[in-house]
């Protein structure tokens, strides 16, 4: 890309999956993941419509937590597994110069009011990725 949320000219990406990807590694954080997939949402617009809207589980597959002594780690997925995939005449054409967008969302009034008072400990950093999977088509040179 060179501009966000768009394709230059005569390039085009055909979506075939789409994937939220976090991690973790402060066990002073080990809430935050849990309550960020529980009560957040994502969508994927392209152009001006809504192609695909869920709840974060779903973009997110699974929550994995190694958080013991020495090995404190949680993250969103597993490295070889693809959260949304879309087959066949499901997958999505993103033409060039359209717009599109992930969008995530976390409305206030889905957290408790112990996750809505939670904040990230002191050097610590949580990370999040979004990403489309697929097949990025561009003129032969």
């Amino acid at each position: 890309m060179e501009q966000p949320g768009s394709l230059p000219t005569a390039t085009s990406f055909r979506v075939q999956g789409l994937s939220v990807d976090a991690d973790n590694d402060a066990i002073a954080n080990n809430l935050f993941l849990p309550a960020f997939l529980r009560a957040s949402s994502v969508s994927l617009l392209v152009g001006v419509k809504n192609y695909w809207q869920s709840p974060m589980r779903f973009a997110c597959g699974r929550l994995q937590a190694m958080l013991s002594s020495g090995a404190d780690y949680q993250q969103y997925g597993w490295a070889a597994v693809q959260s949304v995939v879309f087959q066949g005449k499901h997958v999505i054409d993103i033409n060039p110069l359209q717009n599109f967008q992930i969008t995530w969302t976390t409305a206030a009034q889905d957290l408790t009011a112990a996750e809505a008072a939670l904040t990230v400990a002191a050097d610590t950093q949580l990370k999040f990725v979004a990403s489309l999977k697929g097949l990025l088509r561009r003129p032969v040179q």
